[in-house]
């Protein structure tokens, strides 16, 4: 073999080689959009080269014709990967469903089909011989398939691929621009050389260049666009302007909206937004969002969205539009809701904590009438600790839990209870009168004279008294501190009573029975 034809092998071979190790980190690198497609195309092409590399290789007649019909499977497919991942990479995914894909095939297929069946019909090669001099090549005459069907629509799809570039070329920023040109010059490189193979302008003894130029052009598009075999995304700013979960609204100096992403579609009352202004599209939005220099939230449909808006500067400095960005904050506002609402209550009996009841209280007594009085009852259990060091603090939860269930039975609407200490409640009785609160004081004593069914089973039953002490607004005070202070003080003095009046085994838990 001489030096000659130990190059035409090893040039391909490189070639099939690199797109292997490429194809490799396509499909095994960052989930990025286009990865998948570059890696088939990568795969394609090295699969044309490898077979352009046996084919140079070999000197016998039928083996070197036989790959030379397996190079037609990179040579057909090529163009429609090319076709693919140019779509993909920037972000045009609605032309390319899975059935627009089948469809791209078809050419492709037949192509192959054909290829392998040239001797029948001749369509593909109408004439193929083979010379020994000065190297061994296979000469072919093509067909009318490959000559009025293959290579147009192949080429095509190559054109149509760039003209896509070049349509985002005037669309992205700057930096993008260079990157996008450099893949347009390279592809069309590939393009032009192929041209001239096919026209026998570029002949040295039977060498195609074109699967060669192609795996050197996708190592160019590999370190350029993806900076390290797919280290970093695709650089065009559309791909994530399209599949970004934040709604996206571009608007014109005077409110008309120029583009808008998927996200931002979702949410307006028009099939076509674009064109129409704002008002007509979103009266939800405009309603909320007053002022376009904060973060604000609006609802819309059960959501809460936040809003803000950026001004864009055209050149000159000068305000060329204005941007409206939408994220789904419902998650976040629930939690944050929910969070609130943890705050002011108490995680065991579930009713106002100290400070939530102060608040509601301080509340009700700002700007109120002297003649609108305001009642607090001051309940304290008898007897809680010694159930809480007999039976454990388990068994004192649930009595903590049944006192406030039995409380928040005999309450009316627009009352309130919190629980203030370990075993202390207040009730806040808005506009009733002491005689009323008194009635009240003593349904709540009636109700703690039923015994407590408690534990897993209900099997344990006590009986817990309770002590009450009451104060009226604005007469036992000005405020809540005051009114909580002589509600204690009754309530201690009531609780002394009963334990001067009564037998002391009365206050303390009974035994506990077993039924």
């Amino acid at each position: 073999m001489t030096f000659i034809q130990l190059l035409m092998v090893l040039l391909p071979a490189g070639g099939a080689l690199a797109m292997m190790f490429v194809a490799a980190f396509a499909f095994n690198g960052p989930r990025i959009p286009g990865r998948r497609e570059f890696g088939v195309l990568a795969l394609v092409t090295g699969f044309w080269c490898a077979m352009a590399a046996a084919e140079y290789l070999t000197v016998e007649f039928q083996t070197r014709k036989f790959f030379g019909q397996c190079v037609y499977i990179g040579a057909a497919f090529t163009p429609v990967a090319w076709f693919v991942f140019t779509v993909r990479y920037l972000g045009v995914v609605r032309l390319m469903s899975r059935l627009v894909q089948i469809l791209l095939c078809l050419i492709p297929v037949l192509t192959v089909v054909l290829a392998f069946t040239t001797e029948s019909h001749g369509l593909i090669w109408s004439a193929v011989t083979m010379t020994y001099e000065p190297l061994p090549d296979l000469v072919v005459t093509h067909g009318d398939w490959f000559v009025r069907v293959h290579t147009p629509y192949s080429y095509c799809l190559f054109l149509f691929g760039i003209v896509v570039l070049i349509a985002h070329f005037f669309g992205d920023l700057a930096h993008y621009r260079r990157q996008i040109l450099g893949v347009i010059l390279s592809s069309l490189t590939v393009f032009f050389v192929n041209i001239a193979y096919l026209q026998g302008t570029f002949n040295i003894y039977g060498l195609d260049p074109t699967p060669m130029m192609a795996s050197v052009f996708i190592l160019g598009v590999t370190v350029s666009l993806f900076r390290g075999f797919l280290g970093l995304a695709p650089l065009s700013y559309r791909e994530v302007f399209m599949v970004s979960a934040d709604g996206v609204i571009m608007m014109d100096a005077k409110q008309r909206i120029v583009d808008i992403n998927p996200a931002a579609e979702a949410l307006c009352n028009s099939a076509e937004p674009v064109g129409k202004r704002l008002q007509a599209t979103y009266p939800w939005l405009l309603a909320e969002h007053k002022e376009p220099s904060l973060v604000q939230t609006a609802q819309h449909n059960g959501l809460v969205y936040s809003v803000r808006q950026i001004v864009l500067s055209g050149s000159g400095g000068q305000v060329a539009g204005s941007a409206i960005l939408l994220r789904d904050v419902t998650g976040e506002h629930r939690e944050r809701a929910a969070l609130q609402f943890l705050a002011r209550i108490d995680s065991l009996t579930r009713v106002l904590n100290r400070g939530a009841f102060s608040e509601f209280v301080q509340e009700r007594l700002e700007g109120r009438s002297q003649t609108s009085p305001l009642v607090l009852l001051f309940v304290d259990l008898d007897g809680f600790k010694a159930v809480n060091d007999e039976y454990g603090h388990r068994v004192g939860d649930q009595v903590l839990v049944e006192t406030t269930r039995r409380v928040e039975k005999l309450l009316r609407p627009g009352d309130v209870i919190g629980r203030i200490g370990g075993d202390e409640f207040v009730v806040a009785l808005d506009r009733a009168s002491l005689s009323v609160a008194d009635a009240l004081a003593e349904r709540l004593r009636g109700s703690f004279t039923r015994a407590m069914h408690l534990g897993e089973d209900s099997d344990l039953e006590l009986r817990v008294g309770i002590s009450i002490g009451s104060a009226v607004w604005p007469f036992d005070g000005k405020c809540l501190e005051d009114l909580l202070e002589v509600a204690d003080q009754r309530m201690y003095q009531n609780k002394r009573a009963k334990m001067e009046n009564d037998d002391l085994s009365r206050l303390e838990p009974q035994t506990p029975t077993k039924h």
